[in-house]
């Protein structure tokens, strides 16, 4: 037998002492048997656990911390109904996250979907056992008087950073239940998975459908109506996204057009992230010069002046944007 085969053993006796077996025997183990103590389930489970993950890696441990899987590519939660049974509550009152917390415990984190305490509080207020109250501006879950019959509290608790709150504990009795209704709770978070993996396709959908669409006319030539309305939407605050949307184009070619209209637009749209209108740098209301058609912008030169862009005074638009010197960065 070589150092694996001992490893594969091994995990399989704690494995078992895990589910409150004799491995040895197979048999069931009295509820009296330290094997069956909550406590030392768990940790069981947990030890289990790692030999399986040292047992897949060939019996080396991988010291090396491994890239965290996207929650994309992971699979639905899910346990076995060996899992599902093996679950047994505190002896004391503990709050929603502590028993989420102990049911992701049975499962690897790098190949499934965890619950969500959101889930299981989700089941809960469906079935009548929580509620949503405002309070100091805030919404908060407190029990039902169905949820207090079965252990559910509202109490002062004290999370990991010793901080008091208000929040809801759940009794042995409550935990049970919860245990009891595992499958229920894991069909609402595969139900929430599949909604929430629609949604995103959804959004991909759309953000490709607008992407096509804010380049439709690239390459295209701009019309006098076409000037006249972009001319239009930035006197009137458009965002640089609805410009793009509107006449099809990339905000490079916005920028460029607006530069031909007379417009000043180095300094229009703010660059921290925001498409908002600069209101101190919208310039006058434009007018149509018919000496520059769409068929001579091209040949009009990019700026050597802040605001002036190459125009020669007779042009409506010379000075049309043009702002002090000092406001220029």
């Amino acid at each position: 037998m070589n150092e694996l085969d001992i490893l594969i053993r091994a995990e399989k006796y704690i494995s078992d002492l895990a589910n409150g077996k004799d491995p040895l025997t197979g048999t069931e183990l009295g509820d009296e048997q330290i094997v069956n103590n909550v406590r030392i389930s768990r940790c069981l489970f947990y030890v289990s656990g790692v030999l399986k993950k040292v047992i897949d890696n060939g019996g080396e441990v991988n010291t090396a911390p491994a890239a965290k899987p996207k929650r994309s590519e992971l699979v639905d939660f899910a346990l076995t109904d060996e899992q599902a049974l093996a679950l047994k509550p505190e002896s004391y009152d503990v709050s929603l996250s502590r028993i989420v917390t102990y049911i992701n415990a049975n499962v690897d984190e790098n190949v499934m979907k965890k619950v969500r305490s959101a889930t299981v509080a989700k089941w809960l207020m469906e079935r009548g056992l929580l509620t949503e109250v405002e309070r100091g501006g805030k919404i908060k879950k407190i029990p039902t008087p169905e949820g207090e019959q079965i252990g559910m509290t509202e109490k002062l608790m004290t999370n990991r950073m010793g901080m008091s709150y208000n929040g809801v504990s759940y009794e042995p009795g409550a935990q049970q239940f919860i245990f009891d209704n595992i499958d229920s709770i894991i069909a609402l978070a595969a139900e929430e998975e599949a909604e929430k993996a629609a949604e995103k396709a959804d959004k991909k959908a759309e953000k490709e459908e607008q992407k096509a669409r804010m380049t439709a006319n690239a390459g295209k030539p701009w019309s006098r109506e076409d000037d006249e309305k972009l001319a239009e939407m930035y006197r009137n605050g458009s965002k640089m996204k609805e410009m793009q949307m509107e006449f099809g184009r990339t905000r490079g070619s916005i920028d460029a057009r607006l530069a031909k209209l007379g417009f000043d637009v180095r300094n229009a749209y703010k660059r921290n992230g925001s498409d908002a209108v600069d209101e101190s740098y919208i310039p006058p209301d434009f007018e149509y010069n018919e000496n520059y058609t769409p068929d001579n912008f091209d040949d009009i030169p990019l700026p050597s002046e802040p605001g002036n862009f190459g125009l020669d005074e007779s042009s409506p638009y010379f000075g049309n944007a043009a702002i002090p010197n000092e406001q220029v960065d």
